[in-house]
């Protein structure tokens, strides 16, 4: 059987994803690429799992994925160590070093830190 909930779909699965767009920037201007993946995920809508919103291209945002439902946040809750999740998400500032020439990352808020959304964004840096 097919199941995308969180141990399937997590932060990796969202660099895994952001890999593949990026190596077909062309095709996702043109074509208005949405990645399959985080449909999947909604469509599953498991209660303990991921739940995204997907924010396409527009001026120099390469794109933009707002998590508004964390599976991490709340396993390590259910494991009693939720006080860990913050950890986990500063590590995405530290994947962005391996983002092709030209891509930034920004995030602003993280639901493990009492955001709304974990909202990571994309930018092409027209430079």
């Amino acid at each position: 059987s097919k199941r995308v909930g969180f141990f399937h779909v997590s932060h990796f699965s969202i660099y895994l994803v952001n890999a593949l767009v990026f190596n077909g920037k062309a095709v996702v201007k043109r074509r208005g690429f949405r990645p399959k993946i985080f449909d999947d995920v909604n469509r599953a809508d498991e209660p303990d799992g991921q739940k995204f919103e997907f924010l396409p291209p527009s001026g120099n945002l390469f794109y933009g994925v707002n998590v508004i439902r964390c599976g991490m946040v709340k396993f390590l809750t259910k494991m009693g160590a939720a006080e860990l999740t913050p950890y986990i998400c500063r590590g995405d500032f530290h994947i962005q070093k391996y983002l092709p020439k030209g891509i930034m990352f920004k995030r602003t808020q993280v639901i493990a830190e009492g955001g709304d959304c974990c909202d990571f964004r994309y930018y092409v840096d027209e430079q």
